[in-house]
């Protein structure tokens, strides 16, 4: 995403994430009422990620969850993905993985790794 070369370079990662997840939510037209932790990020908007959003605007119509979190792997550092031993499974491989294991709505599934939560 040649977007994310300009965000990164004038903007902190924080903000561009929270720019990021309230551009998700309005553009998805997501209406966040239970959920806590979404609900203080879309409602503490500051004047770096209002900036934030127009310059995604821009560049971006609309993301999908996919893309969102495509945003969130590439904001973390390298050096912090090598000392934690991040990896981030590819979504061809989720996919394939999730079609494959989930075979009716009754299926509970545990990921212990988590990671971002693409499963």
């Amino acid at each position: 995403m040649q977007i994310m070369k300009e965000l990164t370079s004038k903007y902190e990662a924080k903000d561009i994430e929270t720019a990021f997840a309230n551009f998700y939510v309005a553009t998805n037209n997501i209406a966040v009422q239970n959920n806590l932790l979404i609900k203080s990020i879309i409602e503490n908007e500051t004047k770096q990620t209002i900036k934030i959003k127009k310059v995604i605007s821009r560049h971006i119509r609309s993301i999908s969850l996919f893309d969102l979190v495509t945003v969130f792997e590439m904001l973390v550092p390298k050096e912090d993905k090598k000392i934690n031993g991040a990896f981030f499974t590819p979504h061809l491989i989720t996919g394939f993985i999730a079609n494959e294991t989930i075979t009716s709505k009754d299926v509970t599934i545990c990921d212990p790794s988590c990671g971002c939560g693409l499963f």
